[in-house]
């Protein structure tokens, strides 16, 4: 019935789309492709939906509809990690993780699937498994999305929102080989880019290693509204990069007392709109499982290079080693972030209770961070009204030695006299939404009542830029709007969103409400945001 209702549904236009979709095409590229010559066609979409004017926009959904009342319907996400965003899959390792049944790492995102063999109890480790565990195969699938108006405060998984976009997706996963391309359209985007490739990779394993390359979120520590030295913020670098597949305890003697770890390092480039276009970003993050429950992580992230800057070999070193206040040659090589993390999960009888803690600096002491930024938290869990809840209460100060420090410096954490763009990309900042001199508490809890059916509810209050400053430079003109407050704004904001599967595809819509508009530099944030974003299979 349904699919006779969105046959009537299509006009003339839309058989057009799908005649053209169906058409007999050979695509060497995608050769390998073999047990897919249909799907591999719909790539064509793309190229349609990047040179549709507005008045186009209204044939999507019919379009989308015909297709989806003809195709046959695609399974879940074939990516080969547990990406930044998934909030069950993140509650369920947390879950294992906490009540010492998984012998894996949990406080750094993305997180390759194969951990979930990693259960110590094989009842459970068929369920989570089957659950989590990754899929081999293939995902191809259309997004379309819009919001009223950009976000400023966001959590784990809220990516910026612009008020439109439309996203093709491709996945392959294989043994030992991963690709995804996922080019998207943006009308009328923040940051002067209406073509994207967020979410496009090419990954491979060797031995228990991953090594990639493409455009990936990543959440580093245990917050579950924001990490202070990086996160899903900002929309993410083209990096290249490398990390443990499966973070089991190690067999070797020298490594054992760690318990199970992690590594994780990459070499990116910002944009060329800032400052000081295309500066580099280094990062690299060990975390490991000493004692059952007790995760450790030590991060780092280094900007380096970029256009009048040196990028020799010597000068990454000098800041590598931490000296890099100035060079030998009086130019500054580099500004850094360094943290510590810490978050202790134990059992408390069917529920889990964490504790955790992040401390970032913006400059080394005694090979120890200081001019030191912090975030505190607690997360537990229940099973309510049919379902499970992921429970958090968590408060960051950004404002440099505010909170324990006898002399508090403004306009200090994630900027730089040089790199006067900050740490920041494509106008946000790569670590925490509320970004530098603010002081925050969130209270949030997610409702899961299965696996593709998630209700989140936050409230936050927030203090941002509390001393009416600021120093970065945009840089690179106008066409990049930068979310940072102009002037101290005390903001209370509630935000809810609701994911669940539709007959065709899956639906999320979200709603922002706050007790004021936030002024940022180049827009401004309304009181009210909608957001709604749909993903059908194809």
């Amino acid at each position: 019935m349904l699919s006779t209702l969105l046959s009537l549904a299509c006009h003339t236009r839309c058989r057009r789309i799908v005649m053209l979709l169906t058409h007999n095409t050979h695509y060497p590229t995608w050769s390998w492709l073999g047990t897919l010559p249909l799907r591999c066609r719909y790539i064509r979409v793309f190229r349609k939906i990047r040179f549709m004017t507005s008045k186009h926009w209204t044939l999507v959904g019919g379009a989308v509809a015909c297709l989806a009342s003809i195709l046959e319907i695609g399974s879940a996400s074939a990516s080969p990690w547990v990406e930044p965003g998934d909030a069950y899959e993140r509650f369920r390792m947390q879950h294992y993780a906490d009540r010492g049944l998984l012998d894996a790492t949990v406080s750094s995102w993305p997180l390759s699937r194969s951990n979930a063999k990693l259960v110590k109890e094989s009842e459970s480790d068929r369920f989570l498994w089957n659950e989590v565990g990754g899929k081999i195969g293939t995902d191809v699938h259309l997004t379309l999305g819009g919001a009223t108006s950009p976000d400023m405060i966001g959590g784990f998984g809220d990516s910026p929102n612009e008020q439109g976009e439309v996203d093709f997706t491709l996945d392959y996963v294989g043994d030992a080989f991963a690709i995804a391309l996922s080019p998207s359209y943006v009308p009328d985007p923040s940051d002067d880019e209406t073509v994207r490739f967020d979410g496009s990779y090419v990954a491979g394993t060797l031995s228990n290693w991953t090594f990639g390359a493409g455009y990936i979120d990543r959440w580093w520590g245990p917050g579950w509204q924001s990490s202070l030295i990086l996160s899903d913020n900002a929309r993410p670098l083209p990096t290249v990069w490398f990390n443990r597949r499966n973070t089991h305890t190690a067999r070797s003697p020298w490594l054992s007392w760690l318990g199970p770890w992690n590594f994780t390092a990459f070499a990116g480039q910002f944009e060329t709109e800032r400052a000081i276009p295309d500066a580099k970003l280094v990062g690299m993050r060990l975390n490991f499982r000493p004692l059952t429950g007790l995760e450790i992580g030590l991060s780092r992230l280094i900007q380096w290079g970029g256009e009048g800057q040196p990028e020799s070999l010597s000068s990454f070193w000098d800041s590598f080693r931490g000296n890099d206040n100035f060079g030998s040659n009086g130019v500054d090589p580099g500004n850094q972030l360094a943290g510590i993390d810490l978050r202790y999960g134990f059992a408390f009888n069917d529920h889990t209770v964490g504790l955790y803690t992040q401390v970032v600096g913006e400059d080394e002491a005694g090979y120890l961070p200081s001019r030191k930024v912090y975030q505190f938290g607690i997360d537990w869990t229940s099973q309510w009204f049919g379902g499970s809840q992921q429970w958090y209460l968590e408060g960051v100060d950004t404002l440099t030695e505010g909170l324990f420090g006898s002399e508090r410096r403004p306009n200090y954490a994630y900027e730089h006299f040089n790199y006067r763009s900050g740490m920041r990309h494509l106008g946000r900042n790569i670590a925490t939404t509320f970004d530098a001199d603010s002081r925050a508490i969130t209270l949030g809890t997610y409702h899961f009542s299965n696996a593709d059916r998630l209700w989140r509810f936050a409230l936050t209050y927030a203090k941002l830029n509390r001393d009416w400053g600021s120093r970065f430079l945009k840089g690179g003109g106008d066409d990049v709007d930068y979310f940072v407050p102009l002037g101290s704004k005390e903001v209370l904001v509630a935000d809810l969103r609701h994911e669940r599967p539709l007959p065709i595809g899956d639906l999320m819509i979200g709603l922002s409400i706050a007790s004021d508009a936030i002024e940022v530099a180049g827009d401004s944030v309304d009181e009210v945001m909608g957001a709604i974003e749909w993903r059908v299979p194809l």
